[in-house]
């Protein structure tokens, strides 16, 4: 296992490569490990383009790369999720420009029922401090994650006060797992680790490179069921966050503010252009993403019988008692999307399951 996700590291430090590029790679030979053996064996396997590409001294430098983070994984107890484990979170893999790779440290369930994720300005102002404080509490009866970027201002807040109530906060990082950025959120980040922790794509060594931080958006809005902007400028991380997320297809919510105040310009906007639905507490949240509904436990046995193969996998599957999302349902089946559709709406017609808002279902 250790030498296959050493060859995915490597991939993914490979120049040229990229996202989409790497998927086309595994889904063609299989494996990093396999490829990169191909490759370097001259097998005419490798087509020219992808020969071309890089050079040896590049893949060597790319493996001493992937040993670099292997072995400081095992001397500060980092874990590496790969693409292919079942550790890694469903909502992000759906998603082509997915990392292929994740570090983390801390406590945390990437795959848990319900995640939030909340962004904003760094120049929080006293606005946005008390919009938080209203906020985030809420979260903690319907056991939600918050995630957000631990960065200045908005973040770093938002996860404070999500330790302060007892809800789980993963924080998501533009920088390697060894470089905390701000500094300044260093004992933050350790408190965090308690029940959630950090994230990220980048290997040790990674500094708060400027451009780190749009592909670090991504991740935060690919991992959040909701995302909420407390408080943004009409133009800025927050405003790519939730972007992102509308073009995910997930629900997206603004605090709105005074139509002359410059951080609440972005989230206006938002609610102007029905990008964003406009909330006032968390309840506002809950209601829309409907996690109040309450839920019976068992379905009736003689209903049960009747039911087909991948029916009853959906059924056994999941929680009777929490939503399920739609990505986890297409990971379950490995059915594609027309065939998963069917499956649901004849769930749905029989009555047995809802849907709800952000594509996720209820077992009824």
């Amino acid at each position: 296992m250790e030498n296959k996700i050493k060859h995915l590291i490597a991939l993914t430090h490979l120049k040229g490569i990229g996202f989409r590029r790497s998927r086309k790679i595994l889904t063609k030979y299989g494996s990093a490990q396999k490829f990169i053996s191909l490759w370097r064996s001259n097998s005419n396997e490798i087509t020219p383009a992808i020969k071309n590409i890089f050079t040896a001294a590049e893949l060597k430098k790319s493996l001493d790369f992937a040993n670099i983070q292997l072995e400081y994984a095992k001397q500060k107890n980092v874990k590496i999720i790969p693409h292919f484990s079942d550790e890694y979170p469903y909502r992000l893999k759906r998603h082509d420009d997915s990392p292929l790779v994740l570090y983390t440290k801390g406590n945390m369930n990437l795959n848990c029922q319900r995640t939030i994720g909340v962004v904003g300005t760094r120049k929080m102002t006293y606005y946005g401090k008390i919009s938080l404080e209203r906020i985030i509490p809420g979260f903690a009866r319907v056991n939600a994650t918050i995630i957000s970027g631990l960065a200045y201002g908005v973040d770093t807040y938002a996860h404070k006060e999500s330790i302060a109530h007892n809800i789980p906060t993963i924080g998501v990082m533009g920088t390697g797992i060894n470089q905390i950025y701000p500094a300044t959120n260093r004992n933050l980040a350790e408190k965090m680790q308690n029940s959630g922790g950090v994230i990220t794509e980048f290997g040790v060594k990674t500094k708060p490179d400027s451009f780190n931080f749009p592909l670090r958006n991504r991740i935060i809005a690919a991992l959040s069921d909701a995302l909420i902007v407390i408080e943004s400028k009409l133009k800025g991380g927050a405003m790519i966050t939730a972007d992102l997320a509308f073009n995910y297809n997930k629900d997206v919510f603004a605090i709105p503010g005074k139509i002359n105040d410059t951080y609440s310009a972005g989230t206006n906007a938002l609610i102007k252009t029905n990008k964003a639905q406009l909330i006032e507490s968390s309840e506002d949240v809950i209601n829309a993403m409907n996690w109040d509904t309450p839920l019976q436990k068992t379905i009736q046995p003689k209903l049960f019988n009747q039911l087909d193969t991948n029916e009853k996998r959906i059924l056994e599957s999941f929680n009777k008692n929490e939503p399920f999302h739609l990505e986890s349902i297409l990971e379950k089946l490995q059915l594609s999307n027309s065939e998963t559709a069917a499956i649901l709406l004849n769930l749905q017609l029989k009555g047995i399951i809802k849907s709800l808002p952000g594509n996720q279902y209820l077992i009824i």
